[in-house]
């Protein structure tokens, strides 16, 4: 089968063409400049066709807190926003940091997903020896450590208990959520007492290059992989870079809302834009769209982390961090590069091909003999709105922005998933996403 007359993305530019594809199979066959269509391939009108995005951060809540998202809620979402595999974060209820826990969330998830899938393994102040184990299951594309209190119970805070982890888990990227805690603690105690509802002064921007260069010397003395999450701050982009340089072996990932949304935003948003770390100030805005322009940004992902709107409109000091964004992250970077602040080369190589080769999927690396995931789209003026969120959340940070191009129809491994508007894929079609260690 043949998805022609497209504007494909995935080679350098844009490539007018067609892809062909195993229905039977789910394979890549070929890229062709042309063909002569048959009766059942598809012609997409000279329309985008990227490769199917990879979200290397979500969290889905499964197992735990079904009122905010489980896999099927969550899986939806992905495919309707044109992403066609994700990896799941290990801070639910409880916390993935146990082989055991591990197997029985797979064995949930397994019914539900309608979107490929892996996992992060969680690295708390103690469970280091299970960690290391855990570094060879199939199921796990990385250890996450959180350096600074979030969403859950995981914390390994000391650098006793963070260091542990980097010395026993071996060949696979360590995630690092990277905020100093105790600076956390100070600041967000003053901001409590003084009544003072920005989040950006309660996790303060320099916490997090604080805690991230705690890391890069841990990864470097360990000889480790390092994956720096949701980097927020000026001061981690020069960190990573200058670590780059000096061949460290160090990616980092930022988020569309710490490209899209900053700290006047929160003060607009309250509650509904409060995440850890914060929305940030126009100068480290400006730098990471300076990083991602000059490449030193490997990854864009969501932190995709719904919560209800009852615990949102809880009190601005009660209520949860988080906000969603697996169904809106593609919309809103093509929107981006059509506006000309990137360009679409980049977009697929932060969501699509880098994660791939980063995670060791190389099942989804968009060429000949690979899943045939990929997603078409339209182009227009949309305006993203909660109520169209597949999300159990239903709402987004993003409400009432437009954007210029919005996925029409994806392929999950050759099978029509998702088609003007609605989710076609069923629980189950999602599949566990095969690892290798270098790609």
């Amino acid at each position: 089968m043949h998805a022609y007359n497209a504007r494909i993305a995935g080679f350098g530019g844009l490539f007018s063409g067609a892809i062909e594809f195993d229905e039977e199979t789910g394979k890549i066959v070929a890229f062709h400049k042309s063909i002569t269509p048959k009766e059942d391939d598809i012609d997409c009108n000279g329309a985008l066709l990227l490769p199917g995005a990879i979200d290397g951060h979500v969290h889905f809540r499964d197992p735990g807190q079904p009122q905010k998202e489980d896999f099927g809620s969550g899986s939806s979402g992905a495919i309707a926003g044109g992403v066609t595999t994700v990896i799941d974060m290990p801070n639910t209820a409880p916390s993935i940091d146990s082989l055991e826990r591990l197997e029985s969330k797979r064995a949930a998830v397994a019914p539900k997903a309608k979107c490929d899938y892996s996992f992060y393994f969680g690295g708390g102040k103690s469970n280091s020896e299970e960690s290391a184990k855990a570094a060879a299951n199939e199921a796990v594309a990385g250890l996450k450590i959180y350096m600074g209190s979030s969403t859950g119970d995981l914390l390994a805070d000391t650098v006793e208990a963070a260091y542990n982890h980097f010395t026993g888990f071996k060949g696979k990227p360590i995630a690092v959520h990277a905020e100093d805690e105790q600076l956390i603690q100070l600041c967000s105690k003053h901001c409590r007492d003084e009544g003072d509802k920005n989040h950006n002064r309660a996790r303060p921007a320099f916490a997090a290059p604080s805690s991230a260069a705690r890391a890069l010397a841990m990864a470097q003395e360990s000889g480790r992989r390092l994956h720096v999450v949701h980097a927020s701050t000026e001061g981690e982009v020069e960190l990573v870079r200058v670590a780059k340089r000096r061949g460290l072996e160090v990616s980092m990932e930022v988020c569309p809302h710490h490209l899209f949304l900053g700290e006047k935003d929160q003060a607009r948003l309250g509650a509904y834009g409060k995440m850890n770390p914060p929305l940030r100030d126009s100068r480290d805005v400006a730098a990471l769209w300076n990083a991602l322009n000059e490449g030193v940004v490997d990854t864009i992902a969501t932190d995709h982390a719904p919560h209800t709107r009852e615990e949102k409109d809880a009190g601005f000091f009660s209520a949860p961090s988080g906000v969603p964004g697996v169904q809106t992250m593609m919309p809103l970077l093509l929107s981006a590069a059509l506006d000309g602040r990137t360009t679409i080369d980049r977009v697929v190589r932060f969501a699509c091909a880098n994660p791939a080769k980063i995670f060791g999927l190389r099942d989804k690396l968009f060429s000949p003999g690979s899943d045939a995931d990929f997603a078409i789209f339209e182009e227009g003026e949309f305006n993203l709105k909660g109520v169209e969120m597949e999300s159990r959340c239903g709402w987004t940070p993003y409400e009432g922005m437009t954007v210029k191009a919005r996925p029409a129809k994806v392929f999950l491994r050759g099978k029509l998933a998702f088609e003007d508007g609605a989710v076609i894929a069923k629980g189950g079609d999602g599949k566990l996403a095969r690892l290798v260690e270098r790609v």
